[in-house]
């Protein structure tokens, strides 16, 4: 049985109560992934917000799955923050505020997406990947303390990735790192311009811990594309247990186009 979860990324700060009464209204949908300034005006803040937040959330006994966007508005690039002036502190001590977060939220994930940080504009792809592991090492005791999974999703160059936009890219990377809580969120969008591997997908299941399904560009779930009606079928069948969360990105809050969308994809994912 897969566990069913909605990003808010499809809501505002402004709306938030709305999409929680409309996600809780889906018995099939055991709850949100967040995004947490979606919910909070910034980052300064958001520990003493967001413990009012959460009562709001647990009161329509919905569960928070994992974290996103969780250098969104930040300024740090592993160019600049891990290169040679080795300039992280500020990187680390947001990531321990993140890891709070989850503490708060009773979640034990976070979803990294965050092209822009990881982005090389003057160095190699070689090179990039020599910051990135230097960041997931400053980051492993912290996860292994506080048991959070850090999941690393693929972002295909369509957009505007230029580091892991392969999957192939990621799952070398995560079994290089060789640690039980660095892991791969699998986006359904990395099909948008690529065949699926099947035969590859299920020889790597195992370095995968959370799922994301999103339409091309994160457009609502109203048609969903063939692709993801395939990926759907697959994880049927191998009877897949794990969590698939819905990615759909709206500035503004369109109750009619989440309800939808939210019904097709209770109606492929659900077991």
């Amino acid at each position: 049985m897969s566990f069913l979860y909605i990003s808010n990324l499809c809501s505002d700060i402004k709306n938030f109560k709305y999409f929680l009464n409309t996600i809780s209204k889906f018995k099939k949908i055991n709850g949100i992934d967040i995004a947490p300034l979606n919910i909070v005006k910034n980052w300064s803040d958001a520990e003493y917000h967001i413990k009012k937040i959460y009562k709001s959330i647990k009161y329509k006994k919905l569960k928070v799955n994992a974290i996103q966007g969780v250098f969104y508005k930040k300024n740090f690039t592993l160019e600049n923050n891990f290169s040679k002036t080795n300039n992280d502190d500020q990187v680390i001590e947001h990531f321990k505020k993140i890891i709070r977060l989850c503490k708060i939220f009773k979640c034990k994930k976070i979803i990294f997406g965050s092209a822009e940080f990881r982005n090389r504009k003057k160095y190699s792809f070689y090179y990039i990947d020599f910051f990135f592991k230097k960041f997931l090492n400053k980051i492993i005791p912290i996860l292994e303390k506080n048991k959070i999974y850090f999941c690393i999703e693929t972002i295909p160059k369509i957009y505007n990735s230029n580091y892991l936009y392969k999957i192939e890219q990621t799952c070398k990377l995560v079994k290089s790192i060789n640690n039980k809580f660095v892991k791969i969120n699998f986006d359904s969008a990395i099909f948008f311009n690529i065949k699926f591997n099947k035969k590859f997908f299920l020889n790597n299941i195992n370095l995968i811990e959370n799922i994301q399904i999103s339409e091309p560009f994160f457009k609502f779930f109203i048609k969903p594309n063939s692709y993801n009606k395939y990926f759907a079928s697959i994880l049927k069948k191998i009877n897949y247990k794990g969590t698939v969360s819905l990615e759909i990105i709206s500035k503004k809050f369109k109750k009619k186009q989440v309800k939808s969308s939210i019904k097709n994809f209770i109606k492929l994912f659900a077991n």
